[in-house]
């Protein structure tokens, strides 16, 4: 059995799609926007947070420290630094990017090489338990099946799987993710997680 919390799923999957971890957005001394180390510009990194709260989703704050489970209000910071009421954006490196949804419940994740939707979690320092023994191959094969019919990809266990999706980050991607996570878990009868 394993007790892992949504940093420590980050990591594992990224390990798994053998990647590096970049920064969504960096800032040199949390004062100057690094473009050539960031992976998005602001606005469009704004624009893909509203489309994401348009969606239904809160708002749960950035992953901006490595090693550290601490999350910062990146979005309310980042708005208030281009309009000129901050100095200081509050963060130098943001890696992650955490909204939660309520029906049916889970996190999504923003991960500049990665989406990622953990269901049943409410919160990334939770820890959520995943068997590693006594899954049987039909179920294995069910949810592999499932998971590639809407071209997601699955960690963890069938009974609480962790579905996520390699993609360039945009409001488009984002969308799509989120619709077939949806409608996945329709069609396999967690919509009441």
């Amino acid at each position: 059995m394993l007790y892992l919390n949504a940093y420590e799923i980050i990591g594992r999957i990224l390990k798994k799609l053998r990647v590096e971890y970049w920064c969504l957005l960096r800032f040199d001394d949390g004062r100057n926007f690094n473009s050539k180390s960031s992976v998005m510009d602001l606005n469009r990194f704004l624009n893909l947070v509203d489309s994401i709260l348009n969606l239904g989703f809160e708002f749960l704050g950035g992953h901006t420290d490595k090693g550290v489970s601490k999350r910062v209000n990146v979005y309310e910071n980042l708005k208030n630094w281009l309009s000129g009421k901050r100095e200081h954006v509050g963060f130098c490196n943001l890696y992650d990017v955490f909204f939660k949804v309520t029906s049916p419940s889970g996190i999504l994740i923003l991960n500049p090489e990665c989406l990622i939707f953990i269901v049943g979690m409410s919160d990334p320092s939770e820890h959520i338990s995943i068997q590693l023994t006594g899954i049987s191959k039909s179920e294995k094969l069910w949810i592999k099946e499932l998971s590639s019919k809407y071209k997601l990809e699955w960690f963890g266990e069938p009974k609480h799987p962790i579905f996520y999706r390699k993609c360039k980050l945009s409001v488009e991607n984002v969308k799509k993710f989120c619709s077939d996570i949806f409608n996945l878990l329709e069609e396999a009868g967690y919509s009441e997680v």
